[in-house]
């Protein structure tokens, strides 16, 4: 849509080492524990983009966090997002999700993973900047007490700051993309061609026109009432969909009429990558951000 926002994050290669004697966490960060500095150095920058997007766009309805070879699946994500604002939230409830996983028995919480696409309800991004949370975990992040956490493991604990818990989704998918066709699939991760993730979007265009009206309901559109949060592979609920026996509540208001605006954070692993993904529209407002070659300049 017209409202839609765009901004392209390419972090710094180079980064100052932790100086506070923080160590990764093995059980945790498992093969990415010997990753090179510049994986390190991207993961430690990542609040400053999530920062960036919502002070360039700061009333957005939601927020849309992506990596470079995430298919998104525009057409659903914008029924995702009117079902959620119309029936499904109420009008002041926070909301966090995407495909979730348990890290709790590993000394951090549960999180979204981030390549399968996270959304973020406007409302709950404004609030950690409003009380000053971004900020703090921003700088937790860069060279704190989060240096040696991922990226996706970061926005969690930052949520979670202000009370805001993950909520899975069986609509985004971090490692595979098998299901693209399917109409209740918003995004998944990982397309690298722009040439595959243009056939994936138009196949899941074909089979949006013929069956949205009764795939796409309030009740896909929720999350998960009760999720499998130990499936990295597949994102899926343990029942249906989300709203089986629970309440639909009206949310919408003055939204009813028009489709929530939203606003997409694309994580590229360097500037070359910096080309509008496939899935964007020609009049998205995109904004093309290049942070400081050093994390030291681009400290809060």
């Amino acid at each position: 849509t017209q409202e839609d926002m765009v901004l392209m994050f390419a972090p710094p290669a180079t980064c100052e080492n932790c100086t506070l004697g923080q160590k990764p966490i093995k059980s945790a960060s498992r093969s990415y524990l010997h990753s090179p500095h510049g994986w390190w150095c991207a993961q430690r920058t990542y609040m400053v983009g999530l920062r960036q997007i919502l002070r360039q766009h700061p009333l957005a309805d939601y927020y849309f966090l992506a990596d470079i070879d995430t298919v998104v699946f525009r057409d659903s994500l914008d029924a995702m997002m009117k079902h959620l604002d119309d029936e499904v939230l109420a009008p002041t409830e926070h909301l966090y999700t995407g495909h979730g996983y348990d890290l709790t028995g590993l000394k951090v919480t549960k999180i979204i993973m981030s390549g399968g696409g996270v959304l973020i309800r406007g409302l709950t991004l404004r609030r950690l900047e409003i009380i000053g949370h971004l900020d703090w975990c921003a700088r937790a992040q860069l060279n704190g007490i989060w240096c040696y956490h991922h990226l996706d493991w970061v926005i969690a604990e930052c949520m979670a700051r202000i009370g805001v818990k993950a909520r899975g989704h069986a609509g985004f998918q971090q490692n595979t993309c098998h299901m693209h066709e399917d109409v209740k699939q918003v995004a998944c991760h990982s397309a690298k061609r722009r040439k595959l993730q243009r056939k994936m979007i138009a196949a899941h265009n074909v089979r949006f026109l013929s069956s949205k009206e009764e795939a796409l309901q309030a009740a896909w559109a929720a999350p998960c009432a009760e999720y499998h949060w130990r499936s990295d592979y597949q994102s899926r609920c343990r029942a249906s969909w989300a709203l089986d026996g629970q309440e639909v509540v009206d949310g919408g208001g003055s939204l009813k009429n028009r489709t929530p605006s939203v606003a997409f954070l694309v994580w590229a692993k360097d500037e070359f990558e910096l080309e509008p993904p496939p899935w964007a529209f020609e009049d998205d407002d995109l904004v093309m951000y290049f942070p400081p070659d050093k994390c030291k300049d681009c400290r809060p």
